[in-house]
């Protein structure tokens, strides 16, 4: 039987895993040294950095996150989530994807049924394609990174220490604190937050590797802002090719933080979720059948 990403940490981990607290010292260690790079890019360019500068920099914490596990943790990577024995990162990376495009696609239609959205129009260049290509690469860095160290990293710890459910509430509590301080947060932001940590560390438990949970995130973010014009956690993109706007209360729309504030991502969000937890038991009902 395929063992759990976290049983290869804790196998390598001497010390044994981390407690809740020194695990989330742990990370926002991680994220600090991460950014030191980015700190010195930001002054040299006067103090601003452009979004694909931005999303780029996300590389520096990855670096950071994947030297503590092979010299501190003293763990292999396959630890982390980032199993290529027996598995497709490509293909398991497009499943992600193919899982972002629903969700997303799911949300806007709904909104767009009721009212509270409008495609009002379309854009296409090669200079807007070629910019595309460059942020979809920063998007791709930016939430695989943020993947990196929440789900691979410090739940992957969690597992090693506690319940399933335990791990699952404080990764997911952890990664929505870490969005507060965005633009437009508000009750249905950060609800959506906490239900997207879930849904993630369900997906990566489901499928026992970092890919798909990665390309899910990636896709989500990038269709958000650079296909769409839509806010991302509150961050404003300048360019995209299909424009939307919203119309509607806020509680409907997701306001400044985005699509990410809506309601319907709320029930978006479930829906994939309950898909996971009926294939779990669809998968644990056959193996006992048949086994």
């Amino acid at each position: 039987m395929e063992k759990a990403f976290y049983e290869i940490k804790k196998e390598y981990q001497e010390r044994g895993p981390y407690n809740i607290f020194v695990a989330s010292i742990i990370l926002f260690l991680i994220f600090f040294l991460g950014n030191i790079p980015t700190a010195f890019i930001t002054i040299q360019n006067e103090g601003e950095l452009t979004l694909p500068m931005t999303l780029y920099s996300f590389g520096f914490v990855a670096i950071a996150m994947m030297l503590w596990t092979q010299f501190v943790d003293e763990s292999p990577l396959q630890g982390l989530g980032l199993i290529f024995k027996g598995t497709n990162p490509i293909l398991e990376f497009l499943k992600g994807v193919l899982s972002g495009v629903i969700i997303l696609f799911t949300t806007c239609l709904m909104m767009y049924l009721v009212g509270d959205l409008s495609f009002t129009g379309v854009t296409f260049s090669s200079a807007l394609l070629q910019s595309f290509i460059i942020i979809m690469f920063g998007w791709i860095i930016q939430s695989s990174t943020e993947e990196l160290v929440f789900r691979g990293w410090f739940f992957g710890n969690l597992l090693g220490r506690y319940s399933k459910m335990v791990a699952i509430i404080a990764n997911s509590l952890l990664f929505m604190v870490m969005h507060l301080a965005n633009d437009g947060i508000s009750v249905i932001p950060v609800s959506n937050l906490f239900l997207f940590g879930v849904v993630m560390s369900i997906y990566m438990l489901k499928t026992n590797h970092l890919w798909s949970v990665c390309g899910m995130h990636a896709c989500w973010n990038c269709l958000q802002g650079s296909v769409f014009s839509f806010q991302v956690s509150g961050l404003t993109t300048s360019e995209s090719f299909i424009q939307v706007q919203t119309q509607g209360a806020t509680w409907a729309t997701g306001g400044a933080f985005g699509l990410e504030g809506s309601i319907f991502c709320t029930i978006s969000l479930i829906l994939f979720l309950a898909y996971l937890m009926i294939g779990h038991l669809t998968k644990q009902l056959y193996l006992k059948n048949h086994l």
